[in-house]
């Protein structure tokens, strides 16, 4: 009755009583361009800090950061396949490693050229020759005959200059 008279009871930028708005009061934290509690609408009130608004959180699909993953944006997660510009088992972008391809025949990767030697198989006593590639700096590997896990001895990575060593003097 009172808002008849024009004494409302305001929660922020609506009347309780009868749900009457006013451009006053609006709740602009879950939206910075829609006010979360009459709707009211605004524009270019977001504070882009790349792809994620610095004052709501709101998230666009321009700005994103690929720095430290080419596959996923380090500010908002949003993920991406198959960016990475692979230069034998490292990405050229983002540092990022992937697994190394031995194959049954060798023990040198055949993308990045890094020979590993490998300790046999606790389990079964398998030689070093049956075990399956290892994650990247990741010390493990498994045998292909049992499925034990085994210690990497050493990782040799290929050589990085290709320079003639100097010839041996007599």
């Amino acid at each position: 009755m009172s808002c008849v008279f024009g004494f409302h009871k305001w929660s922020g930028c609506k009347c309780l009583a009868c749900s009457k708005a006013r451009d006053k009061g609006h709740i602009w934290d879950k939206d910075c361009n829609q006010c979360s509690k009459c709707e009211k609408v605004r524009s270019d009130a977001h504070a882009w800090g790349g792809c994620t608004c610095a004052k709501c959180g709101r998230t666009r699909d321009e700005g994103h950061d690929w720095s430290l993953n080419c596959n996923q944006c380090c500010k908002c997660w949003k993920t991406r396949l198959d960016s990475h510009a692979w230069v034998g088992c490292e990405c050229g972008n983002c540092g990022r490693k992937r697994e190394h391809d031995f194959n049954a025949d060798s023990s040198q990767c055949s993308l990045c050229g890094t020979k590993f030697v490998s300790m046999g198989c606790g389990r079964c006593r398998g030689s070093g020759r049956e075990w399956r590639s290892a994650l990247h700096g990741g010390g493990y590997s498994s045998c292909k005959d049992c499925g034990g896990k085994g210690t990497l001895r050493r990782e040799i990575p290929a050589r990085a200059d290709k320079s003639p060593t100097r010839p041996s003097t007599p």
